[in-house]
């Protein structure tokens, strides 16, 4: 498998350029962008549409690992899961469950407010029914 080196991932961050998809084999790609973050990609084809599923960041997961993981992804490709696909729907999904607590949160806080609007309002009537009186 592999034509990448760790040495040469160094070199090209070292030299600061951008890497358009260097390609490790099986569709292992390490790309650097202009801003200088190092990524992998799965580059792959499912049903006759060309995929892409970011793997993670260089040096934070290495040339081994992210050959590792290709070989994980590559089985439940083979298997007919389209990896990125899962993968933005569990974002997605997680990114719900953010907003479902947040929304949880948010109304907590207005029943709380509710409760002392309601408390403000009975001492006025109070209050304004002595004035009346």
């Amino acid at each position: 498998m592999g034509r990448l080196s760790e040495e040469q991932l160094l070199e090209w961050i070292e030299d600061g350029r951008p890497v358009a998809g260097r390609s490790d084999g099986v569709g292992l790609t390490f790309t650097l962008s202009a801003a200088g973050t190092a990524a992998w990609v799965l580059r792959y084809s499912l049903g006759g549409e060309r995929k892409e599923l970011t793997l993670g960041r260089y040096p934070e997961m290495s040339l081994a690992k992210a050959r590792d993981r290709v070989d994980a992804e590559r089985r439940q490709i083979a298997s007919g899961c389209d990896v990125a696909a899962e993968k933005t729907a569990a974002r997605r999904v997680s990114r719900l469950g953010a907003l479902g607590r947040k929304l949880s949160t948010c109304e907590s806080e207005l029943e709380s407010i509710s409760n002392r609007l309601a408390a403000v309002r009975l001492e006025l009537q109070k209050e304004i029914a002595k004035w009346e009186s």
